[in-house]
């Protein structure tokens, strides 16, 4: 597989609690269970993916974002979406705006704002700026309910209480999921097994 600058990887970081509620409340392509995303960017020192994981933003080798989890027979646990032509042009300045936050802090609360990041918000963020501005990929109401009974998973009630925070229901925002069913991002691949997803 050969990565152009601008890939968009979309990861199945495995079991974990935070992953298993942020998979609890939504899904992505293919139905598949993706809670983390990364912007590949190629450059003259090689092929790295910028992202915005704990505890900061940074860039690593892509060797070491497609092994960071693998099914069963040691394929990387990751769709790769590629932006469509209409905003291809965007690609160079949304991932050196990316890049230029390199060791800004994770956060934890996915909230707005530019102090810190979470990881799709980081690539929404970076396509935002390099458009003038206006969104490429529009922020939703997040939701931290239960599509099967519609109130708050326990899990975030607790996790954001450890915070003193209210859990922020409906403040507008992304995750991997949902980016990846944007219609301006192309599934072009799938290189293991990922939960929710048809096996490749």
């Amino acid at each position: 597989m050969t990565f152009q600058n601008g890939d968009i990887l979309f990861q199945d970081l495995g079991c974990g609690a935070v992953y298993d509620a942020i998979n609890g409340v939504t899904r992505g392509y293919a139905d598949a269970e993706l809670n983390h995303c990364g912007i590949v960017r190629v450059s003259q020192d090689g092929v790295f993916v910028i992202e915005a994981i704990s505890p900061r933003v940074h860039a690593v080798p892509i060797k070491v974002f497609l092994n960071r989890n693998v099914d069963n027979k040691n394929r990387p646990t990751v769709m790769i979406g590629r932006v469509t032509e209409d905003v291809y042009s965007l690609v160079p300045a949304a991932v050196e705006f990316c890049f230029a936050r390199t060791g800004l802090m994770y956060d934890p609360l996915f909230m707005p704002g530019e102090a810190n990041f979470y990881c799709s918000e980081l690539i929404v963020e970076g396509f935002r700026v390099a458009n003038g501005g206006n969104a490429v990929f529009p922020k939703n109401p997040m939701t931290f309910k239960s599509p099967d009974t519609g109130k708050i998973l326990p899990f975030w009630i607790q996790y954001y209480s450890r915070f003193g925070v209210e859990v922020p229901e409906g403040v507008p925002g992304s995750n991997p999921g949902t980016l990846s069913l944007d219609p301006r991002i192309q599934i072009i691949d799938q290189l293991g097994s990922i939960r929710g997803a048809p096996i490749p």
